[in-house]
């Protein structure tokens, strides 16, 4: 988290969703037959998301797909600074 506040703009909300997307990739990268380490991930992917966002209803898909869209668009970097981020994480 500190890395990513000193070389990036991105929000605390959008720190921890970039995390959130890396740890989901970690996870099925380092052992991809462990679903439930998967499936644990996503859920803190999706629980990030809708408090960013105040959503309340998790079944509310319009809301979702706006946030998803949104979030796409706020943590989109270039990509020799993702690289660069990929790296520090690992």
């Amino acid at each position: 988290m500190a890395f990513l506040k000193r070389n990036t703009d991105l929000s605390l909300a959008d720190r921890e969703i970039f995390l959130a997307v890396w740890q989901i990739s970690e996870v099925s990268r380092l052992d991809p037959s462990n679903k439930t380490s998967q499936m644990m991930a996503v859920k803190r992917f999706f629980k990030l998301v809708m408090r960013k966002f105040g959503i309340t209803d998790r079944n509310d898909e319009e809301a979702l797909s706006r946030a998803l869209d949104q979030v796409e668009r706020d943590i989109i970097f270039p990509e020799d600074q993702l690289t660069g981020l990929v790296k520090q994480l690992i």
